[in-house]
């Protein structure tokens, strides 16, 4: 059909350029849906996990408000991505009439003086190639929406704090050995690009000892602690492994980084709690034995509460431990510590939330561990 035939048959393939436009901003949409949704999920559980508290401290208007402007917002966006979709379907069911009209419209304008068998031939031809494309816009609406989903996951796995980057294994092996002492060098540490919590340190701890670590508020011991349990790297200075086989090598080489984690067990000063059981939440296993728990409970100074609890290690903790106390919580979190059977343990001021008396009989027990590194505030 000359120039009508060829008009109409770039005007078929326009429907895949709107398509891919439609795709990018349904996943963009997508984006700001999920966005608003995990802001949500993180609100409500804040509400629901210290409802008392809010409503004592009168702030259950103000959750409200937060809560209802997060859906508006929730709501447009889903409403906006809703819209392209219709338009997208409609594109989809309905474009393969256009190339049509566009070729009738323009024979009318360029007469090619073809027969009336050419017409047909020609609007047979374009409908069977319509056929094939006009399920594509929506094969690039599924991709966008699949995509924005994908993004998501790939910045969890990606996330600094799950990716550790290690060095390449070092020469010598230290598979069977015990680290005996770390050594920091010139070490210095800033959170992103704020001041500088630990600056040009030098230190050397012997494993084996019992050490104590005391300052006043906000003087960098939890960063220390971290440093030396190789949860944070450094950002200038090293920070050396030294084993009993006389191998000394950067913490952050990977059979140094795996073998030093493998020894020491770390209790952060606040403490993870799942909504399980105690003995769960102790053990960090799915079904731990109430016999193998209940050494590291009774360290803890844990036997006496849970004498009153109906179901003793197989109480529910609450979400995020809310059926514990402060005290209880830190002593959970301390009992881990102790169930891992570490050969030496970093404590994160974990006597700050019990009674004097009970201080004195946990400091009593902590000593029968072999090594650790306790951390606590001036009193």
């Amino acid at each position: 059909m000359g120039l009508p035939g060829a008009l109409a048959l770039a005007v078929n393939f326009g429907a895949l350029p709107l398509g891919f436009v439609i795709g990018l901003y349904m996943h963009k949409k997508e984006s700001a849906i999920k966005k608003q949704e995990d802001t949500l999920a993180t609100i409500i559980g804040e509400w629901v996990t210290n409802a008392r508290l809010l409503r004592f401290l009168s702030w259950e208007a103000l959750m409200r408000h937060r809560v209802a402007a997060h859906i508006r917002k929730l709501i447009v966006e889903s409403t906006k991505e809703m819209a392209a979709a219709q338009v997208s379907f409609g594109i989809s069911i309905s474009w393969w009439l256009v190339p049509i009209v566009t070729l009738i419209w323009a024979n009318s304008v360029w007469p090619a003086n073809e027969s009336l068998v050419a017409l047909f031939a020609t609007v047979w031809m374009l409908n069977h190639i319509t056929l094939y494309l006009r399920w594509l816009p929506n094969i690039f609406t599924d991709y966008a929406l699949a995509s924005a989903c994908v993004e998501r996951l790939n910045k969890l796995i990606r996330h600094r704090d799950i990716f550790d980057e290690l060095l390449p294994v070092w020469t010598r092996s230290v598979a069977n050995a015990r680290p005996v002492r770390i050594h920091l060098n010139n070490v210095c540490f800033a959170y992103d690009d704020g001041p500088e919590v630990q600056s040009n340190l030098y230190l050397t701890l012997n494993l084996g000892e019992h050490t104590s670590l005391i300052d006043r508020v906000g003087a960098g011991k939890s960063t220390l602690l971290r440093l030396l349990c190789a949860e944070i790297k450094p950002t200038s200075g090293t920070i050396q492994v030294e084993f009993d086989n006389d191998v000394i090598a950067d913490m952050w080489h990977e059979n140094i980084y795996r073998r030093l984690r493998e020894t020491i067990g770390y209790m952060p000063q606040e403490a993870y709690l799942s909504n399980t059981t105690l003995a769960i939440n102790v053990a960090l296993e799915t079904e731990p034995e109430d016999k193998d728990v209940l050494p590291a409970i009774r360290l803890a100074e844990l036997d006496a509460d849970i004498e009153h609890w109906r179901s003793g290690v197989q109480e529910e903790v609450g979400e995020t431990g809310v059926n514990l106390s402060g005290g209880q919580k830190q002593r959970v979190n301390l009992a881990r510590a102790l169930y891992s059977g570490r050969q030496f343990l970093v404590l994160d001021d974990p006597l700050s939330a019990v009674d004097t008396e009970t201080e004195e009989v946990l400091m009593g027990n902590l000593l029968q561990v072999s090594g650790f590194l306790l951390c606590s505030r001036v009193n």
